[in-house]
C-alpha cells in the first residue's frame, strides 16, 4: 500500500469533495483522513488516501484530470509510515498553474 497526501485548493462549488472522492474510490483508494476548509470563497484541503502501490500511477494520472473540473492547484505526495526513515520517502508534486497545463516538479 502506498499513502498519498493531496493538497487541493480551489473556487469553493458544490461537488468539489465529491469529484476529489469518487476518482480516489474509482482507483482502489482509501480516504483515509482529511482537514478541509472553506477560506474566503476558497475550498483548501489535504487529504490523507491509501493505494495499492500498483494503482498509484493511475490514481495520480486521474486526480491530474480534475483540474478541468474547477481545481486551481493539486499536489500530491507519497508519504510513508511514521516508522520510515526519511530517505526512504518519495516525493511527487503537481501543481497546476493553469486549468490545461500541469507541470510535473
Amino acid at each position: 500500500m502506498t499513502t498519498l497526501i493531496l493538497t487541493v485548493a480551489g473556487a469553493d462549488r458544490p461537488g468539489l469533495v465529491a469529484a476529489v472522492a469518487d476518482v480516489v474510490e474509482a482507483h482502489g483508494g482509501n480516504w483515509e483522513n482529511s482537514s478541509l476548509a472553506e477560506l474566503a470563497g476558497t475550498f483548501a484541503g489535504v487529504i490523507e488516501v491509501s493505494v495499492a502501490t500498483e494503482r498509484t500511477d493511475e490514481l495520480q494520472d486521474a486526480l491530474r484530470g480534475l483540474q478541468g473540473q474547477g481545481l486551481l492547484t493539486l499536489a500530491v505526495l507519497t508519504g510513508s509510515p511514521a516508522d520510515t526513515d526519511a530517505e526512504d520517502q518519495m516525493l511527487s508534486l503537481i501543481h497546476i498553474s493553469e486549468p490545461t497545463r500541469p507541470e510535473r516538479i
